[in-house]
């Protein structure tokens, strides 16, 4: 039985025009332009916001294009390599400073360029797929509209070049799967390497390449098993040499493995509700929290829901509403992205049991995930339901409605962070009166603070950091490392017994301590800040009182400093 209105609706969607890639291309380009407004609207007064990560790396390009030298300098001038966190983004950062004129223009740039390879490449995908516009634009609007996507390529994190890197890497495989050129797998293998160097998660890029390199062998029929092995054989050494070379000097220089021990500590059940929270606020509003039974049951219907179109998409024999479509590429795309979505939550669960037990399943770390389902919602939603006018008509007034949840998303929040700044460069801590002071300190004065990488950004200066308080375990003094899930002995049993040791060596040079106050918002907070305070004015002056700091000097020197209060 044909429904009403059907012959007219299919013959809508035949009309030559959707099919033709000028206009796809068009409306692709606007949405970039909708993405770069997006984001420069939200980046205009304070420019990119920025957590404690966001800080490092624009310290870290800082110093690579100052020194040369990927650490992070103390006062005593010795240096502290950094193994936490791999060279990539900052080097893209460092890259483009001398144009920008400070990072964080510098990383907003990096996050352009991202952001228009991101929707460009996007709009490859989906369109080599369809061949039809409505699925095209439909998915690259989405893309630079998402609230998930914009809130990345809007702060200073590594996560914006790594989607743009994932999209090139399926280009480049797919290129290089079609003739099997040694040179195309070396590129391959570098492109993958890079995306290591980007963020150490890009191992997830090694495997997923080489099980999409054997379905295209396989689906082919090239060759026997050892044929593949040895095509594979100048991708892996392209990837892995340099991811080796990283993984020696990241040992050297921190003495573990990406600047993380091997334990076992496997994501519990708050990492897995955390994932639920995340998923189910892509359909919603980002910042909605649901109970643990909402989340859980938003998050698997929405994928069961993508599994279920994906398995009506396969059963089609015939795609009717994208005739002339290349059907052999449907079975290879679906392939691509379900693989990455898989291997890459296989990685993520093996970095957080292994690796970094405080790694966390939230916005950040899925938007790949994000990125990846939002490609494959745009091709079976599509095939599946695109070819009847009433679900397409359905869809189109889902999509409608998730934009325009994202919009009531941006006006509450892009706007906020255009007015006042986003985290970390938020307007309370890019003017802070405590920054101009310790920049012009005596440069042979030693500094020590509360806050590490706020104060090296904006103070610019090499400086320590205060320990922390000790956590006493079975009457015996511990300091725990959260990310590598230890505790270990305390050199002090309470910081003032190491305020203790430091006025003593102060007496032979000019010290300063900066107990920062901007991120002090609670109760709690100002008591435990009160308290440190109390056990280091045991032992040095409280020199300054300012609204954002309490700033203290050991007694045998007072530093010469162009003060802020009148």
């Amino acid at each position: 039985m044909t429904l009403p209105g059907q012959a007219l609706w299919r013959r809508f969607c035949e009309m030559p025009l959707w099919r033709h890639p000028f206009v796809s291309w068009l409306g692709t380009l606007a949405a970039a332009g909708l993405g770069w407004g997006l984001v420069l609207y939200t980046t205009w007064n304070w420019g990119p916001g920025a957590n404690s990560d966001g800080l490092s790396y624009l310290v870290l390009a800082r110093y690579i294009h100052r020194a040369g030298v990927y650490g992070y300098p103390y006062p005593d001038g010795t240096w502290k390599i950094m193994g936490h966190f791999p060279p990539g983004y900052p080097l893209l950062i460092a890259a483009l400073l001398p144009w920008a004129g400070n990072e964080a223009t510098a990383a907003l740039w990096v996050n352009l360029l991202s952001l228009t390879m991101v929707v460009l490449l996007t709009a490859r995908e989906v369109y080599k797929t369809t061949h039809h516009a409505f699925p095209t634009l439909a998915t690259v609007f989405w893309v630079a509209a998402a609230f998930p996507l914009v809130r990345i390529f809007a702060w200073v994190l590594s996560e914006a070049p790594f989607l743009a890197l994932m999209l090139l890497l399926s280009w480049s495989t797919e290129a290089w799967t079609r003739t099997w050129s040694r040179r195309r797998s070396l590129l391959v293998g570098l492109v993958v390497a890079w995306g290591v160097y980007v963020r150490w998660i890009g191992l997830v890029f090694l495997p997923w390449v080489t099980f999409l390199a054997g379905y295209a062998w396989f689906r082919t029929r090239r060759g026997s098993s050892s044929e593949l092995l040895r095509a594979l054989v100048p991708f892996w050494l392209a990837a892995g040499l340099p991811i080796g070379l990283l993984f020696m000097a990241t040992r050297l220089a921190s003495g573990a493995l990406a600047s993380r021990a091997l334990r076992w500590h496997p994501p519990g059940q708050e990492t897995w509700l955390q994932a639920a929270q995340t998923i189910s606020a892509w359909v919603a509003s980002p910042f909605v929290e649901f109970s643990a039974r909402q989340a859980l049951l938003r998050a698997s219907g929405l994928l069961l829901l993508l599994v279920v179109l994906t398995w009506i998409t396969i059963r089609q024999k015939a795609h009717r509403a994208t005739p002339g479509a290349p059907t052999s590429q449907i079975p290879p795309f679906l392939f691509r992205w379900w693989t990455f979505v898989v291997w890459y939550m296989l990685t993520l669960v093996g970095a957080i049991t292994f690796m970094d037990a405080s790694t966390p399943m939230d916005w950040r770390l899925l938007v790949p995930v994000f990125l990846a389902l939002s490609l494959l919602a745009g091709v079976v939603v599509w095939q599946a339901l695109g070819p009847w006018w009433p679900t397409a008509l359905l869809v189109a007034w889902v999509w409608v409605h998730l934009l325009r949840t994202y919009k009531v998303t941006h006006e509450l929040y892009l706007t906020k962070w255009h007015r006042g700044g986003a985290s970390l460069r938020a307007e309370i801590w890019q003017t802070a009166d405590v920054w101009p002071v310790l920049r012009t300190l005596p440069h042979d004065v030693f500094l020590y603070t509360n806050e590490d990488i706020e104060t090296r950004y904006y103070a610019d200066r090499p400086l320590w950091i205060l320990p922390p308080r000790p956590r006493w375990i079975e009457g015996k003094a511990y300091i725990c490392d959260v990310v590598r899930n230890e505790c270990l002995p305390a050199p002090y049993t309470y910081r003032g017994e190491w305020a203790e040791r430091l006025a003593e060596k102060a007496q032979t040079h000019c010290t300063v301590i900066a107990l920062v106050t901007v991120n002090v918002t609670s109760p709690k907070m100002r008591e435990q800040l009160q308290n440190h305070l109390r056990e280091l004015q045991e032992h040095f002056l409280l020199w300054q009182t300012l609204e954002s700091a309490y700033l203290l000097r050991s007694p045998s020197c007072e530093p010469t400093v162009r003060s802020p209060n009148p």
